[in-house]
């Protein structure tokens, strides 16, 4: 059975800043690699990456990690060529010091009882005594995923309130309308770094496509899809409502003409009809397009949360 552990993984990279005299340069970091969800019975493993990437020697190092209560990791550890590892595993770690270069590689295996369910959060942060600049600290998302808003709330409460962390980053995807600048109380502090594409959708079945998916309100339209390319497109009558649609062929006059190309995000609520009209993209009357912009609609942007 599939138990819903969904795994934040935050990657808090304590490192000291460079001075301008460049008399003390330290720069820790770490990087954390897991499973975005685990089945109950298995074991969750995490491989976190410690690396000195300054040019002097960090001193005096500390290797925390913080695990969601309940469960217990087992760790090992790899150290790379000049590295040593941590004379005693587990949640808190000392190394006397790291040269420039070396990195020790730890790996946390987490057991999952069988009636485990719920979020595992686990974090690593590495510190050194001679940091001299904790501005540069940062927690990098890789992976989180939520069953609940109020998971994906609690998630976000424990990254923003690591300690020693001054900013959060990652390029970990989100919905354009993610709740996350509201669930702060300055929405300004979140920053889009880019806006980039996840998934290209290209109807090939026209009928079998708008009749697979159910729709907000009530419609009954009569779509003219072109497609200049493949010619699969075509002029058909699209009957639908919450309870499933069917979706024929049809000699009708169209009340909505459309590329194929503009069909593919509409099919996935992922823009309103009456957007792409006013690009030139779909032609229709004021009313045909509030009626599709209503029955297209979604309870949430499309996210292609998963590269392949």
């Amino acid at each position: 059975m599939q138990a819903a552990l969904l795994v934040a993984m935050s990657l808090t990279a304590c490192g000291g800043g460079r001075s301008a005299s460049g008399g003390n340069d330290q720069d820790l970091a770490v990087s954390q690699v897991g499973p975005s969800s685990v089945a109950a019975g298995t074991t969750a493993t995490f491989t976190a990456l410690v690396v000195n990437a300054g040019r002097n020697n960090a001193d005096n190092i500390v290797i925390t990690e913080t695990l969601t209560a309940g469960y217990t990791a087992t760790v090992t550890c790899v150290a790379s060529v000049g590295a040593i590892c941590p004379a005693t595993l587990g949640p808190t770690m000392t190394l006397p010091s790291l040269s420039p270069g070396r990195s020790p590689t730890l790996t946390y295996a987490v057991a999952v009882p069988a009636d485990k369910r719920g979020d595992i959060v686990n974090q690593v942060a590495v510190s050194s005594s001679t940091d001299v600049d904790l501005s540069d600290n940062s927690a990098t998302v890789v992976d989180l995923f939520a069953a609940t808003d109020e998971a994906y709330a609690a998630l976000w409460r424990v990254l923003l309130g690591l300690d020693l962390v001054d900013k959060v980053t990652g390029w970990k995807s989100l919905a354009l309308d993610d709740p996350l600048p509201l669930l702060l109380t300055d929405a300004r502090q979140v920053h889009t770094t880019a806006l980039q594409d996840g998934l290209w959708s290209r109807v090939l079945d026209v009928p079998a496509a708008l009749a697979a998916r159910t729709y907000a309100v009530e419609i009954d339209v009569v779509l003219d899809v072109h497609d200049d390319f493949l010619h699969r497109g075509g002029r058909v009558r699209l009957q639908g409502g919450p309870e499933g649609a069917t979706c024929t062929p049809t000699d009708a006059s169209a009340d909505l003409a459309l590329p194929v190309a503009t069909l593919g995000p509409l099919l996935f609520g992922g823009g309103r009809a009456s957007t792409y009209a006013r690009a030139g993209r779909a032609t229709g009357t004021p009313d045909v397009l509030r009626r599709v912009d209503a029955a297209f609609s979604t309870d949430r942007e499309p996210l292609h949360g998963t590269g392949f």
